[in-house]
């Protein structure tokens, strides 16, 4: 994945632009870059917006792409529990 991108991606994300986040990430699906990062990048924006069961969709398919997803398995995991930890993004 383009790391400038990505960067940008996680930027906006931490900094709660999300509008901005998606703009990027739509970027991204048109890029053709990395599916599971992205689709786990929409998920922190859907949990940033309180929408869990969208976020937790999204953690799912990242996971159905790339099973390895470390991040996104946490965070998967996290939701579910409703643990209090913050996400993680690396």
């Amino acid at each position: 994945m383009n790391t400038e991108l990505e960067d940008k991606i996680l930027y906006t994300i931490q900094s709660e632009q999300l509008d901005r986040a998606r703009e990027y990430i739509l970027e991204g699906f048109k890029e053709g870059y990395d599916l599971s990062k992205l689709l786990m990048y929409l998920a922190f924006v859907y949990e940033k917006n309180f929408e869990v069961a969208k976020a937790m969709r999204h953690y799912r398919a990242s996971l159905d792409i790339d099973g390895t997803n470390e991040v996104a398995l946490y965070n998967l995991y996290r939701l579910g529990d409703a643990s209090k930890n913050p996400i993680r993004y690396r």
